[in-house]
């Protein structure tokens, strides 16, 4: 099947759907997903979309964080491959926890700034992070990480995390610079005060 435009409700066996725009809505399994605009609700196999909320599918990550910030309850945003965005990203959900749950992926290209309650969890960040909000992490950060609010590690960061709120660190880091607020109940190499 190849979607241009419009919706197309399946209940059937698919084993491929090229969609190009408009909307999907399927009660069956699809083999694979080639999607390069629109939105795709169902169950896959296999896809190029790059990220989903539940089982709703978009073929930029972009895509599915601008959902996510207008969700009127806690979401997960789960990659469905290794990203890269050309621009920053901003994680927000201003009155939700927002997650992003790399499913073991990466994430690479522009700087991360999470605004309010985020999570992010089970993969690799590639970027720098900034983070203003409260923002719980068990993922691998291989740059560096700027706290302004509340940052509670169990992953580990290979930068330099530069904090002036209050960070927690039960994972570990190669290097702090702390201004405010630090509990180590982890490992870190090195601390400046």
């Amino acid at each position: 099947v190849i979607l241009d435009e419009g919706t197309l409700h399946n209940a059937g066996t698919l084993s491929r759907i090229t969609q190009k725009g408009g909307q999907s809505f399927n009660t069956a399994t699809v083999h694979t997903l080639l999607l390069s605009r629109g939105t795709f609700k169902g169950s896959v196999e296999d896809t190029n979309a790059l990220a989903r909320i539940d089982d709703v599918y978009y073929p930029y990550l972009e895509d599915a964080m601008q959902a996510a910030s207008k969700a009127q309850e806690d979401v997960t945003v789960t990659l469905n491959n290794d990203v890269v965005v050309g621009d920053d990203l901003i994680l927000d959900n201003a009155s939700h926890l927002l997650t992003l749950d790399l499913d073991e992926h990466r994430l690479d290209g522009g700087a991360i700034t999470c605004d309010h309650d985020t999570m992010i969890v089970n993969g690799t960040i590639g970027n720098n992070v900034v983070n203003k909000g409260t923002l719980k992490a068990n993922a691998t950060f291989e740059q560096n990480v700027t706290n302004t609010g509340t940052f509670m590690l169990d992953g580990h960061v290979k930068g330099t995390i530069t904090n002036s709120e209050k960070l927690t660190v039960n994972g570990s880091a190669n290097e702090v610079v702390n201004t405010r607020s630090l509990t180590n109940e982890g490992i870190i190499a090195a601390i400046h005060q």
